[in-house]
């Protein structure tokens, strides 16, 4: 089992992270319904080259509340306590835990900055009409069903998607037989919150030219087009920043398909000198 830190916020809240390895420090941050335990095989093929930190976000494991003063700009700060207090200089997100990591780099320097397919748009805005169904099933305490319309109105399992929402239903509730299904389930009131936050900012991308690290923005070839566009499109804003689209994954590649596969490509870059290129 990796070791436990703990370090307080800006704002008092007390994070936690699950730290394993040994090298220079990397600060992972794990996605909507993720905990740092979702990370843990990602972080463990990078141990044998840095100390890695898988922050417990904020509404996650042992670390506080997100709070009535909930934003991405609190999650940004947690981020850069622990920046400052481990001296580590590189950061990776992904799914909303990229869009948090781009903010931190927005306000911190950060050396090298890796993001997969973090939930940033060139369309323009539209409401999710799922959304207000989601919201009723919370209210009621219905967590297992709003995950269902959740994961249904986002695509959250492919193809399976698309099927009808009883059959949706069924499959999470299959999910639930795991501990990573249980937890999903338990996390979904986080959701809210951060869902404004990837709304407020999803839709300007152009607020990321002013990062300054080298960044690799990574998406799978195997999933939504959406990732791989808003990705594209990132990747020409941030002036030392590269898009590398990696072959047959979807936006489960850093946790769920090939963490091994992610790994390599993150220990590679973040090796790399400024501004070399990164195999695919």
């Amino acid at each position: 089992m990796p070791e436990k830190t703990s370090f307080t916020s800006a704002d008092g809240t007390v994070i936690t992270a699950e730290v394993v390895g040994d090298g220079p420090g990397l600060v992972i941050l794990p996605g909507t319904l993720q905990s740092a335990r979702s990370m843990r095989r990602l972080a463990e093929h990078l141990a044998d080259s840095h100390t890695v930190f898988v922050i417990d976000r904020r509404g996650r494991g042992d670390s506080g509340p997100q709070g009535d003063d909930y934003s991405f700009d609190r999650e940004a700060e947690d981020v850069i306590a622990l920046l400052r207090r481990e001296g580590a200089s590189a950061l990776f997100g992904h799914s909303s835990g990229g869009l948090v990591a781009l903010e931190t780099a927005l306000r911190h320097p950060v050396r090298k900055l890796a993001v997969y397919e973090p939930p940033v748009s060139v369309a323009d805005p539209t409401e999710d009409p799922w959304y207000p169904d989601f919201e009723r099933a919370l209210a009621a305490g219905r967590n297992a069903l709003a995950l269902s319309i959740m994961l249904k109105g986002l695509e959250g399992l492919g193809s399976a998607s698309r099927m009808p929402l009883p059959f949706v239903r069924f499959m999470v509730s299959a999910l639930t037989w795991t501990e990573e299904g249980r937890e999903m389930v338990a996390l979904v009131p986080t959701f809210p919150a951060e869902y404004r936050e990837v709304e407020r900012l999803a839709y300007s991308p152009v607020r990321y030219r002013g990062i300054g690290a080298d960044t690799l923005v990574l998406a799978g070839s195997g999933g939504a087009q959406e990732y791989r566009a808003g990705g594209e499109f990132l990747a020409s804003v941030i002036p030392r920043s590269r898009y590398l689209e990696l072959r047959g994954l979807g936006h489960g590649g850093p946790d769920q398909q090939a963490p091994g596969q992610v790994a390599e490509v993150l220990r590679e870059f973040v090796a790399a000198a400024p501004g070399a290129q990164t195999r695919g």
